[in-house]
């Protein structure tokens, strides 16, 4: 099993909105340090996108058109019930995942969950409208 990871208390948040066109809508922010720690994991990182998109609603996970978020989800090949305990397993020795006895998951709140851009921080909310701002006028 992988070692546990701390996530540093100063650790940034790395945000993506779920639909690429709808930049008012939901967000994931995932911790950088989480992400580089599952860069060469990426059967865990889809699984942790999957846990975070879809303890909101799971309907999400289809409404879902960011191509960095889908390519992430597309790495999770092994669906079966092992595969998928092996996944959990892997992703709560981490701290970044939490496990009930019910057999349900849940992602730790401070490594990945969804935001609206009303719940981001100062900073990030300012970097977020900048972001919004700065696209180009969409030609529909």
């Amino acid at each position: 099993m992988p070692k546990r990871h701390d996530i540093p208390a100063d650790d940034r948040w790395l945000y993506q909105p779920l639909r690429a066109s709808d930049l008012a809508g939901l967000i994931l922010g995932v911790r950088r340090s989480v992400i580089s720690a599952l860069l060469l994991h990426p059967e865990e990182l889809g699984a942790l996108y999957e846990v975070a998109i879809g303890q909101e609603d799971p309907e999400l996970l289809d409404h879902t058109t960011n191509i960095a978020i889908l390519m992430a989800l597309g790495g999770v090949r092994d669906r079966s019930p092992t595969g998928l305990e092996n996944l959990a397993a892997r992703l709560a020795a981490r701290g970044y995942l939490q496990r009930f006895p019910n057999r349900s998951v849940a992602t730790n709140p401070e490594s990945a969950r969804l935001f609206s851009p009303g719940e981001l921080p100062g900073a990030a909310l300012r970097d977020w409208h900048a972001a919004i701002d700065a696209l180009p006028p969409s030609a529909s």
